[in-house]
């Protein structure tokens, strides 16, 4: 995406209906199968300009990646601290690491999807969970 695109994406993430809308379905989600549990580790995978890090934060502790300079350097203007510059299809984490994986709108965009599965799989602990959004089309 070009830099206009992250900075309008940064512009209405906070407010915008459609991503108000995504994210409290993504924390129905948590909350429903991680009720009282607020210390979880948590990727945002392919984190854009950082709303859904921002407020994903609120359960526990959170790593934003994307694949963008543009886009890390909008969520860092969130004041997120944990933020990766890396591909989707290999993630700088060890196995088993996470509790919970959300993965909005980023399989469709990559040329392997399965490699970005496969990876996913890897850092998430066993009995964790993908919380996962892809485009209708």
């Amino acid at each position: 995406m070009k830099e206009r695109h992250y900075k309008e994406m940064f512009e209405q993430e906070e407010s915008h209906w459609w991503f108000k809308g995504l994210r409290s379905l993504v924390l129905m989600f948590i909350d429903k199968l991680f009720p009282c549990d607020k210390e979880l580790k948590i990727l945002d995978l392919g984190c854009g300009t950082g709303g859904m890090t921002k407020l994903l934060e609120l359960h526990g502790r959170v790593w934003g990646v994307d694949n963008s300079k543009i886009a890390i350097k909008f969520a860092k203007q969130r004041g997120i601290e944990n933020l990766k510059l890396a591909d989707v299809s290999k993630l700088p984490f060890r196995q088993n690491f996470f509790d919970c994986v959300v993965e909005i709108d980023v399989s469709c965009l990559v040329k392997n999807d399965r490699q970005v599965f496969r990876e996913i799989y890897r850092v998430l602990r066993p009995g964790g969970l993908l919380i996962l959004h892809e485009p209708a089309i």
